[in-house]
């Protein structure tokens, strides 16, 4: 009988990820190191956007109205 680590790496051999579940409940999930990366690399930009988004609307909050030349 194959052992869990082997039946990963068979399946990763063929695909990006997988996913280990117990009574259909997800457990784990095993990506390749490539595919990993690329996921931190996502989430590192989602950051930097959410920051950016955050920054600008801190500098529209600080915009006083009643000093706008009419």
């Amino acid at each position: 009988m194959a052992s869990l680590y082997q039946k990963i790496q068979k399946v990763l051999a063929t695909d990006e990820a997988c996913t280990i579940t117990k009574h259909g409940e997800p457990l784990y999930a095993v990506l390749r190191w490539d595919a990993y990366q690329e996921l931190l690399h996502t989430r590192d930009e989602y950051h930097t956007l959410y920051a950016a988004q955050a920054d600008a609307q801190e500098e529209e909050a600080d915009i006083d109205i009643n000093r706008i030349p009419v």
